[in-house]
């Protein structure tokens, strides 16, 4: 009895495991045959392709530096005197203009008694030059005549033929005479003026100071003269050329500072991966360290279209929408301006993603629907609309 009544049990058991299993191979077995037929009737917003001349300049940032700018060194050992403008930072300076002046009174006088030693020597030549080498005599007479201690030495007279420059290097004059000339230099020193027209940047010396051989004295920083550095990527690179126009502007100062590319460094920065540009600006509103920005007119460009950054896929390439399936399509990206690229190789007429879509993949099913998408960089002013003949939308 009791075994008749556990068969009895087992039938049903049987029967209601045949229905789950039944009913769970089912659910796995629909969502494979709707999966196709749902993706063709997913539809995304496209452009239409129409290509044109987009005019793109190139813009870059940077800081801005004086173009001259010198560390300013003693080559030699004194006091530093009172000057009429004391060495100071922030005071300007003409080119030329005296900056500090050391005490040369004691090498001077060195100076001086050697000079009268070659006055004395060149006096002690004429009357042998009378009687060996009289054509020579006018112009060394002249050359005595003028000779004057407090003024730097002129040239001596040209030596008609070999001997007689054998003739007067014999009575060391030109020994004596360059060993002067040599310490005119060192004693010019003693005075340091203005290269160029500037401000001193750093300085902090006063008179009576002992400054010693090789002591950094101050900065000088020349005036409107500067020159901006700025980082181009390889695809800017591309489009620059020295000699090019730019437009430099700082949210510093108002205004706008004309500028043109004076150099390029074609050697690639391996931590930034861009090339360093430099834009030279000469402007006397401009200061040293202003951060800028630079919109350099390169040429527009052709046959191109342009497209927002989102719809790049790896190696430069776009999803394009042919014969209801998406197709990836190489493009050349020739220029970035802002969040937007401009392409070429896209050819007029093409549908090309308006937006990436999640799980994309060659050959994936999609049907176009009638709604526009708005055009790449649309109300921006970029100019990508200009280039079109008609709107970039979906059809």
């Amino acid at each position: 009895m009791q075994k008749k009544y556990k068969q009895m049990l087992l039938v049903p058991a049987i029967l209601l495991t045949a229905l789950v299993i039944s009913t769970v191979l089912s659910n796995q077995k629909e969502p494979a045959r709707k999966r196709p037929e749902a993706a063709r009737q997913k539809s995304i917003k496209t452009y239409e392709v129409v290509n044109g001349s987009i005019p793109a300049p190139v813009t870059l940032y940077g800081p801005l530096t004086a173009y001259n700018r010198a560390e300013l060194y003693a080559e030699v050992t004194g006091l530093l005197l009172d000057t009429e403008k004391r060495l100071k930072t922030g005071h300007r300076y003409a080119a030329g203009e005296l900056l500090l002046h050391i005490d040369d009174r004691v090498y001077r006088n060195t100076v001086l008694a050697q000079k009268s030693s070659l006055l004395n020597q060149i006096t002690q030549l004429i009357p042998d030059l009378t009687i060996d080498y009289p054509g020579s005599v006018p112009a060394w007479q002249a050359y005595l005549e003028s000779f004057d201690l407090q003024k730097p030495l002129v040239p001596l007279p040209d030596p008609v033929s070999a001997t007689e420059r054998y003739y007067i290097a014999s009575r060391n004059i030109y020994t004596q005479y360059y060993s002067v000339k040599s310490m005119e230099e060192t004693l010019a020193k003693y005075r340091i003026a203005a290269p160029f027209d500037g401000v001193v940047t750093d300085a902090d010396i006063n008179p009576g100071t002992l400054i010693r051989s090789g002591t950094r004295v101050a900065t000088f920083t020349g005036s409107g003269h500067f020159e901006m550095e700025a980082a181009a990527t390889p695809i800017e690179l591309k489009r620059l050329a020295v000699g090019q126009k730019a437009v430099l502007h700082s949210e510093d100062i108002g205004g706008a500072f004309a500028g043109v590319v004076t150099r390029i460094n074609t050697v690639l920065e391996p931590s930034s991966q861009t090339f360093r540009v430099y834009i030279e600006s000469r402007d006397n509103r401009l200061k040293d360290g202003l951060y800028m920005s630079a919109a350099i007119a390169a040429p527009a460009i052709d046959r191109a279209f342009m497209l927002p950054k989102t719809v790049l896929e790896k190696n430069n390439r776009v999803y394009t929408v042919e014969t209801g399936a998406l197709v990836l399509t190489p493009v050349t990206v020739t220029a970035e301006t802002g969040d937007q690229v401009i392409v070429q190789g896209l050819e007029d007429g093409q549908r090309v993603l308006a937006e990436k879509i999640v799980g994309a993949y060659p050959g994936m099913p999609f049907d176009l629907q009638n709604d526009d998408a708005p055009e790449p960089g649309e109300g921006k002013g970029n100019g990508a609309g200009q280039a079109a003949e008609k709107r970039q939308g979906e059809r």
